[in-house]
């Protein structure tokens, strides 16, 4: 039977008990939904029922008929008694106005729900934050009505928030966000705020309320006169804040007035008394005194930004997971390649290609140990923009560096057109602190760092220190062989603990195989003067037996 590869893939514990929390979180919010769906439809047939009853009985009453009394036919107006369909009619008009008022918020909100539930089933099959957003910001409308939706992605740094609104319109194929910047996260904005505090901030009154001044500049902003302001925060399944998402409402021009002469519309006369008219409109006085947002538009809200969180930090797990499995990748990678090397100088520039793809940073530098003199110098330093590799050499090898072009130290963003001595060792700076220490150096102001050397950043035109990444390459024994200095993350990020904990798996992988490279140069050398003291004894044997053979021969003659 052939046996099929399967690929395997490791992935830390802790990191699949956090996605596996997330997923169960994410089924449990959706079982939750589906049972308050399921209560509500019962509600519905309950009423629907309930109104067929009450339906059915008014039309009993109407159909019955005022018995004949003697004396009505010589009554020019007879007096007719008013039935009890007229007595109870208004009575029952007003339940029925009230019972069809609360079906159709129940048909509207069993309509919400279902477009929730499909809207929160997009957002967890979103494969891309900004498909997220897009879909968080198509479901929000379902449950709140307003002018403007905002959602607020923070950074990796946490000391910005990207903006992202609702578009004038929804185009098909199109996500339905636009970008807008970013702030950053203060007290002077609504969305710095709710970060700094992780509180929602509710405001039923932006015009007339005193916590709004101080976003005056924001409001100004806007190309609406606002009414209402929801900013809540968007938490992970750990608690840990990574957005914001706000709502505004336009503020109406007209307000719903008893006085005003304007008949209702033809519904409301038809489904409803004055008397049914009154009460509904105090329960909307009422609600509005009570807050710009329903408590049940606020829950589902609440509902959206659960489940937006949920998916932005499975999004950011499975970067991480991506990212980690292509350092992996790259460890086994160099692993393979300085294995079966048995030159030093090809695993130092494994080194250099390996920190590249597990950095990204704009420079790298190689000092490798002179064994003679035990000082190290500039072996190898590469630019992002072209990398091009500059072996250099110790003062005991510079006349075979000579014969090699290409072992000569070069560089286009040096600042002079040589080397010197002074830069070739790396006696000082940050580089000297590792090659006496032996300890990894990471600082992300290397301007500030006690071992800093400013005269390294003068022999460069394009280069600037200001985060540093150093270690140290050690063999088995932990001597100190070389030192590799990765300068200043692309993009203008930081080096972090994993830069540096990857950075040091490369180092010890390389210092094993340059431990075994240089053992094997030595065996082979020892082997070569073996061989060469053999060749002269054999030589010295040689002669000294035909020195004895002609000593031999020339006795008898004597």
């Amino acid at each position: 039977m052939e046996n099929d590869d399967v690929n395997l893939v490791q992935v830390p514990v802790q990191e699949l008990k956090t996605a596996m929390d997330g997923a169960r979180m994410a089924i449990d919010e959706n079982r939750r939904l589906a049972a308050e769906l399921a209560q509500s439809e019962d509600e519905v047939r309950e009423l629907e029922l309930k109104l067929a009853k009450r339906q059915h009985q008014l039309d009993c009453c109407r159909s019955e008929h005022r018995p004949y009394r003697p004396g009505d036919l010589f009554k020019s107006t007879p007096k007719r008694l008013r039935p009890k369909s007229e007595l109870f009619g208004a009575s029952m008009r007003n339940l029925i106005g009230v019972q069809a008022e609360t079906l159709n918020q129940l048909a509207e909100r069993e309509e919400n729900l279902r477009a929730l539930m499909d809207a929160m089933r997009e957002i967890s099959q979103a494969s891309d934050s900004l498909d997220i957003v897009s879909n968080a910001l198509r479901a929000v409308q379902h449950v709140i009505p307003a002018e403007k939706y905002t959602v607020g992605i923070l950074n990796d740094k946490k000391d910005r928030v990207e903006l992202y609104s609702n578009p004038p319109m929804d185009l098909l194929g199109k996500r339905y966000l636009i970008e807008e910047g970013s702030v950053l996260v203060d007290s002077a904005t609504t969305f710095g705020r709710v970060v700094l505090t992780g509180t929602p901030l509710e405001v039923a009154d932006v015009s007339g309320s005193e916590v709004v001044d101080v976003f005056e500049e924001q409001m100004e902003l806007l190309a609406f006169e606002p009414e209402a302001l929801l900013c809540a925060p968007i938490f992970n399944v750990h608690g840990i804040l990574v957005g914001v998402f706000q709502i505004i409402t336009r503020k109406q021009l007209s307000k719903l007035d008893l006085s005003t002469s304007t008949p209702p519309p033809e519904s409301l006369w038809f489904s409803s008394t004055p008397r049914a008219a009154l009460a509904k409109l105090e329960r909307h006085q009422g609600a509005h005194q009570k807050g710009a947002f329903d408590p049940r538009e606020k829950e589902s809200f609440d509902y959206i930004c659960v489940t937006a969180g949920t998916a932005l930090w499975n999004i950011s797990l499975a970067k991480a997971h991506q990212s980690m499995q292509g350092r992996i990748d790259c460890l086994l990678k160099l692993n393979r390649n300085i294995a079966a090397e048995i030159s030093a100088s090809a695993v130092l520039h494994q080194i250099i290609a390996v920190a590249y793809e597990l950095l990204h940073a704009e420079h790298i530098a190689l000092y490798v140990r002179d064994e003679g003199t035990d000082e190290f110098y500039l072996f190898v330093t590469e630019h992002r923009d072209e990398r091009a590799t500059t072996p250099s050499t110790s003062p005991k090898t510079k006349v075979k560096a000579n014969t090699r072009v290409s072992e000569r130290p070069r560089h286009s963003h040096l600042r002079h057109g040589r080397y010197d001595e002074t830069f070739l060792k790396a006696h000082n700076g940050i580089v000297g602190v590792v090659m006496r220490t032996g300890q990894l150096v990471l600082t992300n102001s290397a301007p500030t760092h006690a071992a800093f050397d400013p005269k390294f950043d003068d022999l460069w035109t394009s280069l600037k220190t200001k985060q540093v990444l150093c270690a140290p390459v050690k063999n088995a024994s932990g001597q100190v062989l070389a030192v590799v200095c990765a300068t200043n993350k692309v993009e203008g990020d930081e080096f972090t603990s994993d830069d540096a904990l990857y950075l040091n798996y490369a180092a010890e992988a390389a210092g094993i195989s340059l431990h075994k490279s240089n053992m094997l140069r030595s065996v082979m050398m020892s082997q070569r003067l073996t061989e060469a003291r053999l060749q002269l004894a054999d030589f010295v044997n040689s002669n000294g037996e035909r020195a004895c053979n002609s000593n031999s021969s020339s006795e008898p003659n004597d």
